[in-house]
């Protein structure tokens, strides 16, 4: 198997004067880290974006078009909320949660006072309490979500008002028209939600629920009465829940980024290990990876061992002996042969039809991989000596 590196590239991205304290990607085409100078005052760094000096700083939160982002920094005057637009001094003892709508338009954010935590929003600010678990926003940014917890009662507050309460919930996320969905245990039996209707079966329990980023689906995973799993997908679309066969396990579940369709790891009747996607059943190999979607939802693929390991996308093996595993995090190409992924000292693209490896220079270390659609190319962060670079592959 040869090595080549006449596809890839580097970019110095921060040339090493000041300590680098953290680094990362976001899921779009942003990059990010946070230095620090010998004053012990803290930057931010966003693309060609640098900030002024801080005493603290938070991680960024970018939108998911990843056209915006924000990020609390710390000064001597107290916290403040730094977007892409503004700056915006907040009365806050620690900093909370930034969240962007789907939409990428609004976002919200938190922070705490003492014991109290506050709420902001395009229009108002509001004080909570009883709060448990993730902060929630719609789709168009104006409205938000969680669970409260008083006295072993949990309900959902969705924008003033809340729900029926449980003993216990798990929040999924809200649906199109902004009404909430959720799963509820009433004290002996499980239910999912959206609003303050049923929306499936009763279950033993339910585990793994996933919701698309505009809600028009959802879907988890269901424990039957009698022990076994299945897995169901709700959808507007559909006039009942769509429940898949019973299997003895199922997990990893993963749902389509823009059409009803999911897919999950499963161990049948038989205790054989398969992949499911949709109601279609693939033997891979004798042990399997969690599936997982292209971002254009083009592909369902994952990775199928018995003596080597072969990934196996929209139900085709292609053959990649001695080089991937299980365990890996990777990134894909929509409809090419290649697969790549962040060895500890370098970005690594696999060409599965030629068996050609392609590298980017060694690094003291690096981060993990994404493919950049809008560049064509696999990326990853790489360090040489306290100096950031972006490493790339295009193929």
């Amino acid at each position: 198997m040869s090595v080549k590196a006449d596809k890839c590239y580097e970019v110095q991205l921060l040339d090493g004067s000041e300590e680098l304290i953290e680094f990362g990607f976001d899921t779009t085409y942003n990059w990010w880290a946070t230095t620090q100078s010998f004053s012990n005052r803290q930057k931010m760094h966003i693309n060609d974006y640098v900030s002024d000096n801080y005493l603290e700083l938070s991680k960024p939160q970018f939108s998911p078009d990843g056209e915006n982002w924000a990020f609390f920094a710390k000064d001597m005057g107290g916290w403040n909320l730094i977007t892409s637009e503004k700056e915006i001094q907040i009365l806050a003892d620690s900093p909370g949660t930034i969240l962007y709508g789907s939409d990428s338009k609004k976002m919200i954010y938190s922070f705490f006072r003492a014991d109290n935590e506050f709420i902001v929003s395009e229009s108002d600010t509001l004080q909570m309490r009883f709060r448990s678990g993730p902060l929630f926003i719609n789709n168009s940014g104006d409205k938000f979500a969680f669970v409260e917890s008083r006295g072993g009662i949990k309900t959902i507050f969705n924008s003033g008002k809340s729900s029926e309460s449980f003993q216990d919930i798990i929040p999924i996320g809200y649906w199109h028209d902004d009404r909430f969905a959720y799963a509820a245990y009433d004290g002996s039996t499980w239910s999912v939600f959206i609003g303050d209707k049923r929306v499936s079966n009763i279950y033993q329990d339910i585990s793994e629920p996933k919701i698309n980023l505009t809600g028009d689906y959802l879907a988890f995973i269901a424990t039957l009465s009698f022990g076994r799993y299945e897995a169901v997908l709700i959808s507007d679309k559909m006039s009942t829940p769509i429940t898949g066969k019973n299997y003895n396990l199922i997990t990893g579940l993963a749902i389509h980024p823009h059409e009803p369709m999911l897919a999950y790891k499963a161990i049948d009747l038989q205790n054989n290990e398969i992949v499911v996607f949709n109601s279609v059943e693939y033997s891979g190999g004798r042990e399997n990876s969690v599936p997982s979607f292209s971002y254009d939802g083009s592909e369902m693929y994952f990775i199928a061992c018995t003596i080597d390991c072969n990934l196996v996308v929209n139900g085709k093996q292609i053959r990649a002996p001695n080089g991937i595993f299980i365990e890996g995090v990777y990134a894909r190409k929509p409809k090419s042969n290649s697969i790549a992924y962040a060895s500890s000292t370098s970005l690594v693209v696999r060409d599965l039809e030629t068996q050609t490896l392609y590298a980017g220079a060694m690094m003291d270390y690096t981060s993990t991989v994404r493919f950049n659609w809008r560049m064509n190319e696999y990326e990853s962060l790489g360090v040489i000596n306290n100096r950031l670079y972006l490493q790339a592959c295009g193929l």
